[in-house]
């Protein structure tokens, strides 16, 4: 009888500090939400049954999930037994739609801020407030977009041509400007071709 007592006395005394944790980390929780579950299982799955099934290391089977979930798909890592591809299978489609639904989830972010910035912009015209040329701002953020574009396939091309052409990488490539370049351009974009020849 007194064990019996001590267990709900011991549950009442853990609750505040239970309802205490669970308010400290609902911001956290409803930041990643089930997106970010989704994606630790998502890495979690690839590593645990391609290193089984494929014999990869950790980070070749992390690689294989960031190179699937980007849609990039070198092909460097495929799956070579018969349950690795319908693992494979599962996988990719799974992953196209995690992706989906977080691009989605993105864009309605999007247009309701673009909806309310325009609302906004708006009542500031209507009130006689003097607003930039709207032609000059899209000229400004399209002339950015292609900037940021551009620096990101130069950085690439040159990190890949110094860490894997120069420098004695696993590809040895055999023009390591142009390679890197192909590399960049093709990552960028989503293509995700063969890998560049070696040397």
């Amino acid at each position: 009888a007194k064990v019996a007592a001590k267990a709900p006395r011991a549950a009442r005394a853990a609750a505040p500090a239970y309802a205490q944790a669970r308010r400290l980390l609902r911001p956290v929780a409803s930041a990643l939400g089930w997106r970010g579950a989704a994606i630790v299982t998502y890495f979690g799955a690839a590593w645990l049954f391609m290193s089984r099934t494929q014999g990869w290391s950790l980070l070749e089977s992390l690689y294989y999930g960031v190179v699937t979930l980007t849609t990039v798909g070198y092909g460097d890592y495929t799956a070579k037994t018969r349950l690795g591809k319908l693992f494979a299978t599962a996988y990719i489609t799974f992953g196209i739609t995690l992706i989906a639904s977080i691009v989605v989830g993105a864009v309605a972010n999007t247009i309701n801020n673009a909806q309310e910035k325009l609302a906004d912009d708006l009542l500031k015209e209507k009130l006689g407030e003097q607003e930039e040329d709207a032609a000059a701002k899209r000229s400004r953020r399209e002339i950015t977009s292609a900037g940021l574009l551009a620096l990101n396939i130069v950085c690439g091309a040159l990190f890949m041509a110094v860490s894997e052409g120069y420098c004695g990488g696993a590809t040895c490539w055999a023009h390591p400007l142009v390679d890197g370049l192909y590399w960049s351009v093709v990552t960028a974009t989503t293509v995700g071709s063969a890998r560049p020849a070696s040397a």
